[in-house]
């Protein structure tokens, strides 16, 4: 087990925990963009039933 080989896990340790960060990231964006999607075409739905009335 020498200095480098240790350094080098160190190295993919935090290249992985960085794409954990940025999957989750990605993740989140995505479920955020779907909710507004979606809210707006409530607010979208209920205006034009509103206006159908």
């Amino acid at each position: 087990f020498t200095m480098k080989s240790f350094t080098d896990t160190i190295i993919i340790i935090n290249k992985n925990r960085e794409n954990q960060i940025l999957d989750l990231h990605l993740h989140y964006l995505v479920l955020n963009e779907e909710l507004s999607i979606s809210f707006c075409l409530q607010i979208f739905i209920h205006d034009l039933t509103f206006e159908l009335r």
